[in-house]
């Protein structure tokens, strides 16, 4: 379901690696879904587990002042979400792996902390990016700031057939309409 594709090459025992983790499919596969249902498992607890940093590209644009397609502008949001995640690596990587203000237009939650022991030094935040990442460049991008900041990288393809996807998109209202 997911892929560790670059990752850290040194941790020390007492710490935790942040990761980026991108998760795409078509239109109507169910991605904000999924999301939506980790955010649902999310705890309140203070041990609670990694803090999650989510954006959707969709919220982005959708955020802009314009009723029909613009490509300028859908350029743009894609340099913002850019943007959003280099500020929240480079909180991230200061050394205190706490990030202070949270960019707008992010949503953050806290996982449950996993009880496996793969994980006792504790899981990072994950920054948690929503969008059909169609062509091997918009996934690049995430994957060279990973590897250049030295996080982990993942990504979390859902797959839907195109038949699910064109019903799902009909019960879309307004903007949410691909």
């Amino acid at each position: 379901m997911s892929s560790l594709v670059a990752g850290p090459e040194e941790t020390s025992a007492s710490s935790s690696i942040a990761c980026i983790c991108l998760v795409g499919g078509l239109p109507g596969a169910g991605k904000t879904s999924f999301v939506r249902a980790l955010k649902g498992r999310s705890s309140a607890e203070k041990q609670a587990g990694p803090t999650v940093f989510y954006i959707s590209f969709d919220s982005v644009y959708n955020s802009g002042d314009h009723d029909e397609f613009d490509a300028d502008k859908w350029r743009a949001s894609r340099a913002h979400v850019v943007d959003k995640v280099n500020r929240i690596v480079a909180s991230v990587r200061s050394g205190n792996g706490v990030v202070g203000e949270v960019p707008p237009g992010v949503e953050t939650f806290c996982l449950a902390k996993p009880s496996s022991s793969h994980f006792e030094n504790g899981l990072g935040p994950i920054i948690m990016l929503d969008d059909n990442f169609y062509y091997k460049s918009m996934r690049h991008v995430f994957y060279k700031i990973a590897q250049e900041a030295r996080l982990y990288f993942g990504q979390v393809f859902l797959k839907a057939t195109a038949t699910t996807c064109l019903q799902r998109n009909r019960r879309r209202e307004g903007r949410e309409v691909v």
